[in-house]
């Protein structure tokens, strides 16, 4: 009977022994990691950032990134190690193709193993810094005719922060695709916009816009990209428009200048006409046609909320889409 109570007694202790093993370390477990957003994106390179959430008390002995074209082949990936950071941690991965998609992962390494975080995905800009989004709804041989017709499309992963309303006033025609189009220099209805909510991390941004005329024009863009450097910028606007009638046409703007704490330098405003529904009314420009205008004194002012409402000065004048 000793001997087997003894017995009893020793696997008891045993049992302890294991239970408080395990509750005292969570040694053996691969580290737990979150693939992060990016920024600073170029033709050929983008920073990537990560965080270890857990270590489970181990060292970590790597971290970095893997990045492949391939969703379906993650094998195929390339890493890229960083020493930046502590559990938040980044790194600079060039020498991509522009205009391209990769796929990105964070991963971090300890002694019992590599854990990854989910995959994350982003385009490259193209040749000329335009992103993936932009050349969807401005196609490049519209770009390439607003670049003709004078403005400067500000390409790059970095733009300036723009958040404000402005003004452009009077708004005077620069130049024109319009064969017997108003003369140059002729006044068009002021504009005021707003730019809110601005995502260099997607190069996304909010635009709403007030034509001021006998009869007020107002709406906002449907879909709204930023590139840009320093202070140049330009957002690309895709504008759906529904008449009085319920007609519906579809144009692109592109608001391009150099911003200043009080307002924006230099700034272009050019539009075209992409799909006109028909224009039943003939009173849109044709499809393909397009303006460029700009501020009379080459500033567009920051104004106020309250202010905004009170733009109109009693005077008719042409909306931009509006046909001679």
């Amino acid at each position: 009977m000793r001997k087997i109570r003894f017995y009893a007694m020793s696997l008891t202790a045993i049992g302890f022994m294991l239970l408080a093993g395990c509750e005292k370390s969570d040694s053996g477990s691969k580290p737990e990691v979150i693939t992060g957003d990016k920024d600073n994106l170029t033709k050929n390179s983008v920073t990537l950032y990560g965080e270890i959430t857990e270590d489970h008390g181990e060292e970590i002995v790597d971290k970095g990134f893997v990045y492949f074209t391939d969703l379906n082949h993650p094998e195929n990936s390339k890493p890229v190690s960083t020493r930046e950071g502590g559990s938040l941690f980044q790194a600079v991965v060039s020498g991509l193709s522009p205009a391209t998609r990769y796929y990105y992962r964070a991963y971090a390494e300890n002694n019992s193993g590599v854990a990854y975080g989910e995959s994350r995905e982003f385009t490259t800009l193209d040749e000329d810094g335009m992103t993936e989004d932009i050349n969807n709804i401005v196609p490049k041989d519209v770009q390439d005719e607003m670049e003709d017709l004078g403005i400067s499309l500000n390409g790059g992963g970095n733009p300036p922060n723009i958040a404000g309303s402005f003004l452009m006033s009077p708004l005077i025609l620069v130049e024109t695709t319009i064969p017997n189009d108003f003369e140059l220099g002729h006044l068009f209805s002021d504009v005021y916009f707003r730019f809110s909510e601005q995502d260099n991390n997607n190069l996304t941004i909010k635009f709403e816009y007030v034509f001021n005329s006998e009869e007020q024009s107002s709406g906002e863009g449907t879909g709204a990209f930023i590139t840009g450097s320093g202070n140049d910028f330009s957002v690309f606007v895709e504008n759906l428009q529904t008449d009085e009638h319920g007609h519906r046409s579809r144009n692109v703007q592109v608001y391009s200048g150099t911003v200043t704490s009080s307002g924006i330098r230099d700034l272009y405003m050019a539009i075209f006409m992409i799909d006109d529904g028909g224009d039943p009314d003939d009173n849109l420009i044709e499809n393909g046609q397009g303006r460029l205008f700009y501020d009379s004194d080459r500033f567009s002012e920051r104004i106020s909320e309250t202010r905004s409402k009170k733009l109109s000065d009693g005077v008719s004048r042409p909306l931009i889409l509006q046909s001679k």
